[in-house]
């Protein structure tokens, strides 16, 4: 009985030969000589969705800023620093209320967001391809870049004159904007639209290059 344990431990114990583990390296060499072209596409993608859905949650923010604080929002994008940030309209005067601020100030360095690597503003025709129609009709300002997104104290979308935004589709202040869009691609033709619906909501819309698809919250 002795015999028998002793031989089945030794078998337990048994490690890979050396065919099997040329096999197992060959089979992740092929692998990974597969994955490694679609990797540069795969992590360029990941970072121009991850920067629009940045910002969508930087607009939602702003939005919901306006409402508690009963004041105009303002998520304002710098296509030069490649940095949004948002603002509040007279902050800094407590007595000044709704709308009767005259100037925007900006909340906290907190709520600056940057974009990532060869990410930039702007729609796909900036990038070579050709310039897109609106995104699945819901953008009624088409390829025009809005840099600045305004939020009234109740959290909709209006134009604002002290910032005019020359993306909006009326000059008076106040009223109500059809949709904000906002476009960030990634140099190489690839680009999503954020888009700010007259609710307020932000929708994202991924450009594959002929039309505009929606991505999915």
């Amino acid at each position: 009985m002795r015999g028998v344990t002793s031989q089945n431990s030794g078998r337990s114990q048994r490690g890979f030969t050396m065919v099997e583990l040329l096999v197992v390296i060959s089979i992740i060499l092929i692998v990974t000589a597969i994955a490694l072209p679609s990797l540069p596409t795969f992590l360029r993608s990941y970072k121009l969705r991850n920067d629009a859905r940045t910002l969508a949650g930087q607009i939602s923010a702003a939005r919901m800023l306006a409402s508690e604080n009963t004041k105009r929002a303002l998520v304002a994008c710098n296509t030069t620093t490649k940095i949004c940030q948002i603002a509040l309209r007279g902050l800094d005067d407590p007595l000044l209320t709704g709308l009767n601020g005259s100037a925007f100030t900006v909340v906290t360095a907190g709520l600056q967001v940057a974009l990532s690597g060869t990410d930039s503003f702007g729609p796909p025709g900036a990038a070579g391809a050709s310039s897109p129609s609106n995104p699945t009709g819901q953008a009624s300002t088409g390829a025009v870049q809005c840099n600045n997104i305004v939020f009234n104290s109740r959290g909709i979308p209006v134009y604002d004159a002290t910032v005019s935004p020359s993306c909006a589709n009326t000059t008076k202040d106040g009223w109500w904007v059809s949709n904000y869009v906002n476009y960030i691609n990634d140099g190489l033709g690839d680009a999503i639209a954020v888009v700010v619906d007259p609710s307020g909501k932000a929708n994202l819309y991924n450009w594959t290059g002929s039309q505009w698809v929606a991505i999915a919250d």
